[in-house]
């Protein structure tokens, strides 16, 4: 415990002393401590928070009263910080007391449908005085919240260790779904309405406030603000879990209620940006990064590929694509919503652009297939509209995002139906923009089969013949020579003259391949070693793409409306991406390690994950044999009446719970991380 606590106020130490830690992941550095908030502002939900804590002494309780009532003003140094600092104590001395009874509630838990793992009221207790120690620090503003945390997060060590082993038992239970036709039709509907928030499988509150309550009282003791929060902060916050860590990170993201923090949420998505990158798994995941010097990079590249893979599901599994959505839909401010919008898309560059990444390019992109009408209508598409109509100085971005999307069609080929009006569109749109741009656009367009007919088709073979050349000359550079084109649109990007000759078999080409048959001969056949190319390392294997760092911060916001959803009859088959290994995300990761290690027939047929509410399909009273997670398949189901794994005719009405499986699963999960003290069952097989 005292390894910990020493870790942790050390890292707060840095960040007082001034520490300008920008982040890896790509973003800004801190942009300055959180003001303080007047009480007033917070009105009754600070109130109640207050009193169902019932850790306040008579003196508190009178000064918040007197300055509840006082006109929301924040003034600097705010009056009322010595109540706060006192208050403060008495909440995280409260919460150290709750503890050790939360902590045998948590153990004395047992795997039965008949227990709700709600009905625990010292573990509620305690998130009680965990959220009104979050609304108290919320009030004393960065600065002097930095100053109390060097007393109060000594006495919330075991708290963290509560939190997290029940979060760990909670987070995957299975519940059984509605079974009510009308229900059922209902929350179809409220799938399809675009406006409303994206359909998800749904944590139990208490579940949900154990998941992010450590992270936001982490951030609100950061004096220079929660950008100074990085991706090694978040993982410690975990216990090294990086899985666990990706569910804090999006339940930080759905925080309710007025303290929830703009910046806070901004900096979330940052953070599961940096987590995503090679960088981050070669320095804190690998096995190798202990003797980093010593080892190849193809060691560290071979191992990659997993990493990435384990990471996206845990991503689908956590929901955070549908967070995105409710943000940028939700957010009224610009600049938070361009910021979320870069950070998922540089999120989803990291675990797709190579052809090494097909297992998380095929799994991130089945999810967006399912959530088009939201992520495509109302964060893609006005955001590539939004690039193409900046000035020059965000083409280099424009063309990352572009390579985003030409990838995850490139690993998932159903999703070009869906994409291909927008990248059709995007092309027209950057006809008479640079040739750099202009190239990479088409073969985005060409990824999502619109160069086969139609307007595009028309206008790229009517362009005039020099600026035909100058997208013929950067075409093998900007889509490092076709790398991530599907192969049935070769002929057609040849046939529109915008790929080079090939070269004459003259003398200087057969003098280049003597010289490589020489030096291979010279040098040993090592896979994936290539000595003509620098470095020794394939180029064709490397993941390929800009690497700036500038992120435009002012950006007038899309009002575009969405376009029409669309609701042709299209079908995207089987999966067939198998389960990660368990030890893909690091040996301290248990929570992903029993993610991967549940049969793969209690994952859903439709993006992989594992049900959590499972249904089946049951079209016209014939049971089909394919499991579906219920949030994802209404999810689809709203826009398109058909099953997306076999086509046929498919309505939310001919959903069933699948009864067995949620029966399996509530007898198997809990024990795959020995947390509970009973006996584990024998684990049924199918």
């Amino acid at each position: 415990m005292g390894c910990r606590v020493s870790a942790a106020l050390k890292r707060l130490e840095l960040m007082t002393g001034g520490a300008s830690r920008g982040s890896r992941g790509g973003g800004p550095g801190p942009a300055g401590p959180e003001p303080p908030v007047a009480p007033a502002r917070l009105g009754r939900e600070l109130r109640e928070l207050l009193e169902a804590s019932n850790a306040m002494g008579p003196e508190q309780k009178v000064g918040w009263q007197r300055w509840l009532q006082q006109p929301a003003k924040e003034v600097e140094p705010p009056p009322w910080q010595k109540l706060c600092y006192r208050s403060s104590l008495l909440l995280a001395e409260g919460a150290q007391e709750a503890a050790s009874n939360a902590a045998a509630e948590v153990a004395a838990l047992r795997p039965l449908p008949v227990q709700p793992l709600e009905n625990m009221p010292w573990l509620q207790h305690l998130c009680c005085l965990l959220e009104a120690l979050d609304a108290v620090l919320c009030l004393s503003g960065s600065l002097a919240a930095a100053e109390v945390a060097e007393e109060v997060f000594p006495k919330l060590d075991e708290v963290w260790e509560v939190l997290r082993r029940y979060a760990k038992i909670a987070v995957l239970k299975p519940t059984l779904p509605e079974t009510d036709v009308g229900a059922l039709r209902a929350a179809r509907l409220c799938a399809g309405d675009l406006g409303a928030a994206t359909p998800r499988a749904q944590l139990a509150p208490l579940c949900e406030a154990a998941l992010r309550l450590p992270l936001q009282i982490l951030a609100r003791c950061t004096p220079t603000g929660p950008e100074a929060v990085t991706g090694q902060d978040l993982l410690e916050l975990a216990d090294g879990d990086l899985s666990l860590a990706v569910f804090c990170a999006v339940s930080a993201l759905r925080a309710p209620g007025l303290r929830a923090s703009g910046r806070l949420k901004l900096r979330v998505w940052q953070l599961l940006q940096e987590l995503s990158t090679f960088q981050f798994f070669a320095s804190e995941i690998s096995p190798f990064r202990e003797r980093s010097d010593e080892t190849p990079l193809q060691d560290f590249e071979a191992q990659h590929p997993g990493y990435a893979h384990g990471l996206a599901l845990c991503l689908l599994q956590a929901d955070a694509l549908e967070a995105c959505c409710d943000l940028v839909v939700a957010n009224a401010e610009a600049t938070q919503r361009v910021g979320i919008i870069i950070g998922c898309l540089r999120m989803l560059h990291s675990l797709s652009a190579s052809d090494r990444l097909w297992a998380s390019g095929r799994l991130l992109a089945r999810r967006i297939a399912v959530l088009w009408p939201r992520f495509g209508y109302r964060v893609l598409a006005p955001h590539l509209r939004r690039l193409a109509a900046s000035e020059a100085g965000a083409q280099g971005e424009l063309r990352r995002d572009l390579r985003t999307l030409a990838w995850l069609l490139y690993h998932a080929p159903e999703l070009a139906e869906l994409a291909r009006p927008l990248a059709a569109e995007m092309a027209l749109r950057l006809l008479k923009g640079s040739p750099e741009t202009l190239a990479v656009a088409i073969a985005a367009a060409a990824n999502a089969g619109a160069l086969t007919e139609g307007t595009l088709l028309d206008a790229l073979s009517a362009m005039e013949s020099t600026q035909k050349e100058a997208v013929q000359q950067r075409f093998p550079e900007e889509t490092n020579q076709r790398l991530w084109i599907v192969e049935a649109a070769w002929p057609v990007i040849e046939e529109l003259g915008l790929w080079p000759a090939e070269e004459d078999d003259s003398e200087a080409a057969e003098k280049r391949r003597a010289d490589i048959e020489a030096i291979a001969k010279l040098t040993p056949e090592v896979e994936g070693f290539n000595s003509v190319l620098p470095g020794g390392v394939d180029e064709a294997k490397e993941n390929w793409g800009d690497d700036w760092e500038a992120e435009q911060q002012q950006a007038e916001a899309a009002q575009t409306k969405a376009d029409k959803p669309c609701s042709m009859p299209i079908t995207l088959g089987a999966l067939g991406v198998p389960l990660p290994g368990p030890q893909s995300l690091g040996s301290r990761s248990q929570l992903f390690a029993h993610l991967c290690s549940s049969p793969s027939e209690l994952h859903c047929s439709l993006d992989g994950r594992l049900c959590t509410e499972p249904v089946l399909a049951a079209p016209g009273g014939e049971l089909l044999d394919v499991l579906f997670q219920r949030s994802s398949i209404l999810c689809w189901l709203s826009q398109r009446q058909v099953c997306p794994v076999t086509g046929v005719a498919l309505h939310a009405e001919d959903l069933l719970p699948a009864v067995a499986t949620w029966m399996k699963m509530t007898a198997v999960l809990p024990y795959s991380f020995g947390l509970l003290a009973s006996e584990q069952p024998t684990q049924i097989r199918s």
